[in-house]
């Protein structure tokens, strides 16, 4: 069995996926997250008033724990890109929906990574690197938000 196995979609289409544009577009999603983590963190009472103490404070450790989980991947995929600012979605931003919306894009993107190793085998050592960001990411991720 292959490490790509488990994740390989044979019906899924690559339409002109490659190395580049997959970690161009991991390095601005990963960067817009990690933006609006870090703003949430910074917001007074994001949670309203009706949170009691202990609750803003599992709150900003979740921040700290999410955003530092987010930064491994970060510079994993090659490092910050400027982005715009998040402070409405900070604002907004509810865990439980963010990390399960979190863990269904990635295993999404180890489909098409596992899909482009197996089908380009040009891109076969590239697609491992990329399943295991991928993996690390939505392990990490997951640990934090606990």
């Amino acid at each position: 069995m292959t490490t790509f196995a488990p994740y390989y979609d044979p019906k899924l289409k690559l339409d002109g996926a490659d190395p580049v544009t997959i970690a161009a577009e991991e390095r601005i999603r990963i960067s817009r997250e990690l933006r609006m983590v870090q703003t949430a963190q910074t917001i007074p009472r994001r949670l309203g008033d009706a949170a009691s103490p202990e609750d803003m404070s599992k709150d900003k450790k979740r921040c700290r724990r999410v955003a530092h989980a987010l930064q491994q991947p970060l510079e994993a995929w090659g490092g910050p890109v400027d982005t715009i600012d998040m402070t409405a979605e900070a604002a907004k931003l509810d865990w439980k929906k963010w990390g399960s919306e979190e863990q269904v894009y990635l295993k999404n993107r180890m489909r098409l990574v596992a899909t482009l190793g197996t089908d380009q085998p040009k891109h076969k050592k590239w697609a491992k690197q990329a399943l295991t960001r991928f993996q690390n990411e939505a392990r990490w991720v997951e640990h934090a938000l606990r």
